[in-house]
């Protein structure tokens, strides 16, 4: 208890023990701020090791006669192998992590500056490389990291995203349209096999067309839902489900289960999808 600004259990002035666990606070910030910034510094520095790492591999792959791709990558998945090894994860995830660093020191070294010396976090400097990948124009893309670094030091990552995204669109020399035109060309399908006999089927598309399709797949869901629904009734499996809903109290779509039917939305689009394209 207080009586008159003091603590009656030892005496101490209320204000003074305030103004002592301000500074203890005060304290810890530094202290916490400090030590992000050296996990950043170390980060960066692990970067630039991956780069040169990877920047080894391309050197060997150079040197590689063989004209068949599968042979000139060799060298890069062997170093890969054996970092993976020596840091106890996944080849793919180390040859991953290669790109991403020689793409970061190759076309973002500013951004890698600013993580070095602690200014941003690896989030940031994740947000900044995927606005800006596209800008192929090196000056362009100068102008573009340099305006997105100003906003950066004082911004979330959350926050980053949508500015990052504008400056990138801003700093292309090219219209939308003549990029959209050369990232047509890009467009295709290709499978991914997963664990327990499953694959993962992945479309490039033009965004309208991706859209389209997964918005027929939704209302041809939605249909078959609604038609077992009035049948027999919609079954909600999760309690939270209901929480979550809109203000009508109906759950998020991708969670409704029909009674005698444990499929949900997700599953209905993957359905009608194969459904479609092999009947």
């Amino acid at each position: 208890m207080h009586s008159n600004g003091v603590n009656e259990a030892d005496g101490i002035p209320a204000r003074s023990l305030a103004d002592a666990e301000a500074a203890i606070l005060d304290s810890l910030v530094t202290t916490i701020v400090e030590a992000r910034a050296g996990i950043a510094a170390l980060q960066a520095f692990e970067a630039r090791a991956l780069a040169a790492a990877a920047a080894l591999g391309e050197e060997q792959m150079s040197r590689v006669s063989s004209p068949a791709s599968r042979d000139r990558e060799i060298p890069l998945r062997s170093i890969a192998a054996e970092l993976a090894a020596a840091v106890r994860t996944s080849d793919r995830s180390v040859q991953r992590q290669l790109n991403e660093a020689a793409l970061l020191v190759n076309g973002f070294p500013r951004t890698l500056g600013a993580w070095g010396e602690g200014r941003i976090s690896r989030a940031h400097v994740s947000v900044i490389v995927q606005a800006g990948f596209g800008i192929s124009d090196p000056e362009a893309r100068g102008r573009y990291e340099e305006a997105v670094l100003a906003r950066a030091i004082a911004e979330t990552p959350g926050r980053l995203a949508p500015i990052a995204k504008l400056l990138a669109d801003r700093a292309q020399p090219r219209t939308l349209a003549d990029r959209h035109v050369e990232a047509r060309d890009g467009r295709g399908v290709r499978v991914t096999e997963l664990a327990d006999g499953m694959g993962e089927l992945v479309a490039i598309l033009p965004s309208v067309l991706a859209r389209g399709i997964f918005d027929r797949l939704t209302e041809q869901a939605r249909t078959i839902e609604d038609a077992a629904g009035a049948a027999v009734g919609v079954e909600i499996t999760n309690s939270q489900d209901c929480a979550s809903g809109d203000l009508s109290g109906r759950p998020p779509a991708d969670t409704r289960r029909l009674v005698n039917d444990d499929r949900t939305t997700d599953h209905l689009r993957a359905d009608i999808l194969a459904d479609m394209l092999l009947t």
